[in-house]
């Protein structure tokens, strides 16, 4: 810490933790609560037993999801639809007090809660500020234990800390106020790196991140020093700020988990290309190749080309929320680059980020996989369609082998009938001192017009040439 920063002194200073969490679980269908969609309630309500702050240790009894301290998002229903105030009582927030003990006595803090449920997403906002000035090496307690951070609020889509204060430095200075302000809140944590600064209401705003997409890990802050008094306009923005960055964290969600979308995707499709496609004309010229296809069609790959179609879904519908959000983030932050004073360089250049890197990225590996599912498609019917070739083969040499048996059956039984007349032994022409009785006589001709009736059928059905089954 600069020797100016160890020197100064916050006045009103509030930092406000904004956590997403996932509400609806659209996966499950059309309003479906998500399976943890009540853990960032009772996050809140750990806190308040943590720190003692009555009021969040009873949050059960103060929101309108939940009756007889019971999770019952259905009463959530009667709610217009867009962004609603959950509390029960109809107040704007839940206010509660905070004492902190630091060396030389103790720092009192007020609290504030509003809990919002906007559209398919569970927000808060979280505000502890002082109303007494605060030695920047003491701004740590506003973060007490650490507990604002993950993982202590893990808020399913993410979370935003911002730091608002009024300083009566240099402007010049600000940066280095920011730094000092971030490496207080963040201590003995993993420090979110500096990203941009801008403008808010005429007064220095910057930002920090850890840069990962992955919410349990994301450490992101804002910090707005004001050199005047601005708690009127604050307010003024505030609204739009949290629709902002509600926008921002489903953008990184879903980005996150197209990631881990791409990433099965390409598992099934390396697993295709290896063990079936490669394999493919080992496997057909093997003796037992139609047992082998059976298989492959039965247990294989219809498995596979359902997860495969899951995930290219998935996929799609990720880069729609991503494209949704990002129409609504830009939408808000023209409404808050009317206002004067504004330089939003540090929300553009997020706005830059989804639309070349996020949507670009899953574009492409949509266009990797696609061709994919046309694979599938192409080596089932292949499959299927020499299963269907060998079948009619097997089945035209049993009706051609029937054919012929039963012709040579047939005739041998005419022969074996007439020749029953035979009534005298027969003496075979190369054998004049043998004779043969007239019943062998008799069956020996049979046989051999059964033999010859059989060969001349064999010949007559015998497939010509380029007709082969």
């Amino acid at each position: 810490m600069s020797e100016i920063s160890s020197a100064q002194t916050l006045q009103n200073p509030s930092l406000t933790l904004y956590a997403f969490h996932l509400r609806t679980d659209i996966s499950k269908g059309a309003e479906q609560v998500a399976s943890k969609a009540s853990q960032l309630w009772e996050q809140l309500m750990e806190l308040g037993n943590t720190l003692k702050i009555p009021k969040l240790q009873s949050l059960h009894q103060k929101l309108i999801c939940y009756q007889s301290a019971r999770y019952q998002p259905s009463v959530e229903d009667q709610l217009a639809p867009g962004q609603q105030n959950l509390l029960s009582n109809r107040e704007d927030s839940l206010n509660f007090q905070l004492a902190a003990q630091i060396n030389h006595g103790e720092l009192e803090f007020n609290g504030s809660l509003v809990p919002f449920r906007i559209h398919d997403t569970y927000a808060i906002d979280l505000t502890l500020s002082s109303p007494n000035p605060i030695p920047l090496n003491q701004l740590h307690q506003l973060n007490p234990q650490n507990l604002l951070l993950p993982p202590h609020i893990q808020a399913s889509l993410g979370q935003t800390l911002l730091l608002y204060a009024e300083v009566d430095s240099l402007r010049k200075e600000d940066r280095a106020i920011a730094d000092a302000c971030v490496a207080q809140l963040f201590h003995q944590r993993t420090t979110p790196e500096f990203l941009a600064e801008g403008k808010l209401l005429g007064s220095s705003i910057f930002e920090y991140d850890t840069l990962t997409t992955d919410p349990t890990q994301q450490r992101h802050m804002l910090v707005w020093l004001n050199h005047e008094n601005l708690a009127s306009e604050v307010d003024e923005v505030s609204g739009t700020l949290l629709y902002i960055l509600l926008c921002r964290h489903k953008i990184l969600y879903a980005y996150d988990q197209s990631r881990w979308c791409d990433r099965q995707a390409k598992q099934i499709y390396s697993k295709l290309d290896q063990e079936f496609v490669q394999k493919f004309t080992q496997v057909a010229q093997a003796p037992d190749h139609l047992r082998q296809f059976q298989i492959w069609l039965r247990e294989d790959l219809p498995p596979m080309a359902f997860e495969y179609a899951r995930q290219l879904r998935d996929l799609s519908d990720h880069l729609t929320t991503i494209q949704t959000n990002l129409e609504n983030y830009q939408s808000q932050m023209a409404k808050l680059a009317r206002l004067p004073g504004n330089d939003l360089i540090f929300l553009q250049q997020f706005s830059d980020l989804a639309q070349n890197k996020f949507l670009r990225q899953i574009q492409v590996d949509r266009e990797y996989l696609v061709p994919g599912q046309a694979i599938f498609q192409q080596l089932i019917e292949t499959i299927r369609g020499l299963a269907e070739l060998e079948q009619t083969e097997s089945d035209r040499r049993l009706e051609r082998t029937i054919q012929v048996v039963g012709v040579g059956l047939g005739v041998g039984a005419i022969f074996g009938s007439s020749s029953a007349f035979i009534d005298r032994p027969w003496k075979p022409p190369f054998s004049p001192n043998t004779t043969i009785h007239p019943f062998v006589s008799s069956l020996l001709v049979s046989l051999l017009a059964a033999l010859m009736a059989a060969l001349f059928t064999w010949l007559l059905t015998k497939p010509k040439r380029g007709k082969k089954f």
